[in-house]
């Protein structure tokens, strides 16, 4: 397979991929879906968007809009934001830590320490948020404080994800 040119293997995966987004709930919608977002993404490669700031953008979005979901009341709020919330905690830690490994200022030989820090912050992390959220409920008597503490925290990785990437250009 990996000496098999791209103008013959190409035809065969769009094929592949189509059939299997059909597949999954024989809905033609999510062929749709998938061909918009495949145009998309040529288009974001035709104009030299970096496919990771972009991806690291939307799940930053999925996370700040979360909490604004959970907050408006009423089930398909809660449920979308519930989903946006898991969506974006889950691949973060994944997608953060590829970002780290693809960084041409990551030498090699440091990417286990740089690995290992990253895990250290998210282990710090994982006892200092809920203790932040903790106490503010506490103090504020419900969650609108904590979730608008996290929205604020996630505007403001947002910004530093900006700035890192203007300075590593």
């Amino acid at each position: 397979l990996l000496e098999v040119p791209y103008r013959i293997l190409g035809p065969f995966i769009v094929v592949f991929v189509l059939v299997g987004a059909y597949s999954v709930n024989n809905s033609v919608f999510d062929v749709g879906t998938t061909v918009a977002f495949g145009v998309l993404g040529y288009v974001l490669r035709k104009l030299d968007f970096e496919p990771a700031p972009l991806v690291l953008a939307g799940l930053f979005t999925c996370q700040m809009l979360a909490p604004m979901l959970i907050l408006a009341g009423g089930e398909a709020p809660l449920a979308t934001g519930l989903v946006l919330q898991g969506l974006a905690r889950g691949s973060l830690s994944t997608i953060v830590l590829l970002v780290l490994m693809e960084l041409r200022e990551v030498d090699p030989r440091r990417m286990g320490a740089a690995g290992g820090m990253y895990f250290t912050a998210g282990e710090i992390g994982g006892v200092l948020g809920p203790l932040t959220i903790g106490t503010l409920v506490d103090f504020s008597g419900g969650f609108a404080a904590g979730l608008y503490f996290l929205t604020a925290l996630c505007a403001w990785q947002l910004g530093m994800l900006t700035r890192l990437r203007t300075a590593l250009r």
